[in-house]
């Protein structure tokens, strides 16, 4: 499926996964480590287009989308982090 829309956001406090992914018509909910681990490979790629699969699901992003989606997973781990390290939990 190609990606033409991503989004990144923290879930509430009552969702046991703390990352909510959203590529095209999906919605992941990730552990804050694996959201680190897809995070990491996004930069490992970064300026190329990816194929990603979360849960049985393949999505294709090109260079842009890949990109955009990486940044802003940065971004919500780190508002992540400081949650996490705020309440005595190690940062990812």
């Amino acid at each position: 499926m190609k990606l033409s829309q991503t989004g990144v956001s923290l879930t509430g406090d009552d969702e046991i996964e703390c990352i909510r992914v959203t590529l095209a018509n999906y919605e992941h909910f990730l552990h804050s480590s694996t959201a680190r681990e897809l995070g990491n490979q996004l930069a490992a790629h970064d300026g190329r287009a990816v194929s990603i699969t979360i849960h049985d699901v393949t999505h294709t992003a090109g260079a842009n989308a890949s990109r955009a989606l990486r940044q802003t997973l940065q971004r919500r781990l780190t508002e992540w982090n400081k949650i996490a390290v705020a309440n005595g939990y190690p940062a990812v």
